[in-house]
């Protein structure tokens, strides 16, 4: 376990300075967060505009029977909206993750980066996260209906069905980047456990630290916001200058967050590399390619 420690601090602070020595990498996923929010307000525009002129009576107003018009709505009707909605975002989230990981391989190799050569890269791999997005969104919409419907045991049961999943899906992004011949969602997954069963040791630590991280961030945030927002409503002549420390800390840790987002996807992204023997510069990393063949 000493070994598999040391080979996650290198790849942590290799993952570091191949983000910071490259700007364009951090541009990718600022890009890529405005549009998948855009994505998502034009989904929730597109959702809200389409009850509106089919049902109207649903807007007339927020009152005690609001919820149950709502309610009554068919559940197949409620089931269709949640899944395209959900694909949706999935495949741009896959879909800017992919062009973000191809961008950090050109960089590791010391070639060329670029915004545009990432989104290119990304639509030319556009079968596989199309397909690899319909499985993840299909898998985790019938846990989630599982989980809502059944009893506790059978909740508890597909809870551990979700977590294993999450573990076989940690290399997906990069699979689908670093394998430009693999574009069956089978095959992504099989390479995706592959991985994880070689580097075991390295993931279950980059995930627990990149955990920790974000959560200490958020934590930390919403403390220095509290004490801040309790001194301005103790003394009022500090309750604007207040509110505007908390936006101004509240946008310092969404950028920080962000910023340890993109850490974490770097991390896998070498990580994987590494588990294949494809890392450059990396002459410890494991010979047995037989592990993940080429299909």
């Amino acid at each position: 376990m000493k070994d598999k420690f040391s080979r996650f601090w290198m790849l942590v602070i290799r993952s570091f300075r191949t983000v910071k020595a490259d700007k364009v990498l951090l541009k990718l996923p600022l890009i890529a967060g405005f549009a998948i929010l855009l994505l998502v307000l034009l989904v929730i525009a597109g959702v809200v505009l389409t009850a509106l002129a089919l049902s109207p009576e649903l807007f007339s107003g927020i009152d005690e029977e609001w919820g149950q018009r709502i309610a009554i709505i068919d559940l197949p009707l409620k089931l269709a909206v949640y899944s395209i909605s959900y694909w949706l975002f999935m495949f741009a989230t896959y879909f800017c993750c992919v062009a973000f990981v191809s961008q950090i391989y050109q960089s590791v190799r010391q070639q060329p980066t670029g915004v545009r050569q990432g989104f290119a890269f990304a639509l030319s791999r556009i079968d596989a996260i199309l397909f690899w997005s319909l499985l993840v969104s299909t898998v985790g919409i019938a846990l989630n209906v599982i989980q809502q419907q059944c009893n506790l045991p059978v909740t508890m049961t597909t809870k551990l069905i979700e977590v294993a999943w999450f573990l076989a899906c940690y290399f997906d992004i990069a699979c689908i980047t670093a394998d430009p011949t693999v574009s069956n969602p089978l095959q992504v997954l099989r390479r995706s456990v592959t991985a994880l069963k070689q580097a075991w040791g390295e993931a279950l630590l980059g995930l627990v630290g990149f955990y920790l991280l974000t959560v200490s961030a958020i934590f930390t945030g919403i403390i220095f916001c509290s004490i801040l927002f309790f001194i301005g409503m103790a003394v009022k002549i500090l309750l604007w200058p207040a509110i505007l420390l908390v936006v101004l800390i509240m946008l310092a840790l969404l950028c920080f967050v962000f910023l340890i987002a993109a850490w974490d996807q770097t991390y896998q992204g070498l990580l994987y590399l590494y588990a294949r023997g494809q890392l450059p510069g990396d002459e410890a990393a494991p010979q047995n390619n037989d592990a993940l063949p080429e299909e």
